[in-house]
């Protein structure tokens, strides 16, 4: 069992801590056992509200890098003052998966002022699906006259879908060589892709990789 003793009261419209100044743990024979735990302290949230809002948020289903719009609107069944207003903004970080389309949202006065406190907020959020993008990534092709030397190729090319904005190919390799008359595969054998952070997205594709042709031709 415990004993808790917690303060914080509010009676005005508003949002105030409450605070939890001391807690003790007993166990099953009563004695004070506090001490052999860890426990972590958190501060709540009184909130006293004028009413409820409700607000929910689009479900759809998605590429990863395809154009979408997360929504979020206030249902019918609500209702703010003349001249109030609300704004709505969706906090999803895209990523292949199923998540639910949160949201923040400010409710503002006929002058502007945020009085988002006065109200409890409701949500019911919408479900988004992302499904991985499919990118077909082929190693380079190259070719020379028989000179006695390997012949390799570094390059590699995106010859299927495409990468989604500002996701770059971050590193890659290929392995391939030919050094005498003939041809051989040129494999890509690693690939790396990062976004505009610099986070390896690498996982948010389907990759299918083909091999380019290394070849060497007699010498004229």
């Amino acid at each position: 069992t415990y004993s808790a003793a917690i303060s914080g009261t509010r009676t005005e419209i508003g949002i105030s801590e409450s605070t939890i100044e001391s807690l003790l743990v007993f166990d099953p024979d009563g004695n004070d056992v506090t001490d052999k735990l860890n426990l972590v302290l958190k501060t709540g949230k009184i909130h006293v509200y004028e009413k409820e809002l409700f607000f929910y948020s689009n479900s759809l289903n998605i590429v990863y890098g395809e154009a979408y719009e997360l929504t979020a609107a206030m249902n019918a069944a609500s209702s703010l003052p003349d001249g109030y207003t609300y704004k709505t903004a969706s906090t999803l970080a895209i990523a292949p998966g199923m998540h639910s389309n949160i949201f923040d949202v400010t409710v503002f006065d006929a002058d502007g002022n945020d009085v988002t406190e006065r109200y409890k907020i409701t949500r019911t959020y919408g479900l988004v699906t992302v499904s991985q993008a499919h990118i077909t990534v082929k190693a380079g092709d190259a070719s020379k006259p028989y000179d006695g030397t390997p012949l390799t190729c570094d390059e590699i090319e995106i010859i299927g879908g495409s990468l989604a904005y500002e996701d770059t190919v971050y590193v890659y390799r290929t392995e391939g060589s030919q050094t005498a008359v003939g041809k051989a595969e040129n494999i890509v054998t690693s690939i790396i892709i990062l976004n505009a952070e610099s986070k390896d997205v690498t996982k948010n594709y389907i990759i299918e990789l083909e091999s380019g042709t290394l070849r060497v031709t007699l010498p004229k």
